[in-house]
């Protein structure tokens, strides 16, 4: 499952799309050979989009729905997405981390904050940033 998720050479919808349905089947493997299993998997999007972003933190930005949803809306984007769509939270994320790294007076705080945990290029600003624009108003 996992290896699948990794190859970058395949389409990234289709890996997260699988990662979920992969857990299923094996879910009920599990149910017809044991007597305890879990009810659910519990697998979201959410979870498959933190294994890709933890496994490649230069190029995956961690989804959080909500947020990701709320910071749309206050940057006005055309066309909101009602479900996930992997392939645009990879670009819009990738386009908010550029305008961060160009406008250092707006990350600078995000900076110092990430140097604190994690010393190698990553995408978290990006998910700073989202929460932040999620939970405040301006």
């Amino acid at each position: 499952m996992f290896k699948d998720l990794f190859d970058e050479s395949k389409s990234l919808a289709a890996r997260v799309d699988r990662f979920p349905f992969y857990c299923e089947n094996m879910l009920g493997e599990m149910k017809q050979n044991a007597v305890k299993t879990p009810s659910d998997h519990h697998h979201t999007t959410e979870v498959v989009y933190f294994y890709l972003s933890m496994m490649y933190p230069q190029k995956y930005a961690v989804y959080q729905h909500n947020n990701f949803f709320k910071t749309l809306e206050k940057i006005e984007a055309k066309d909101l997405p009602i479900v996930f769509d992997a392939e645009r939270f990879f670009k819009v994320s990738s386009i908010i981390n550029k305008y961060l790294l160009e406008n250092k007076n707006i990350d600078i705080h995000i900076d110092r904050l990430l140097s604190l945990y994690y010393k190698g290029e990553n995408m978290l600003r990006v998910t700073y940033f989202c929460w932040y624009c999620a939970n405040h108003n301006f």
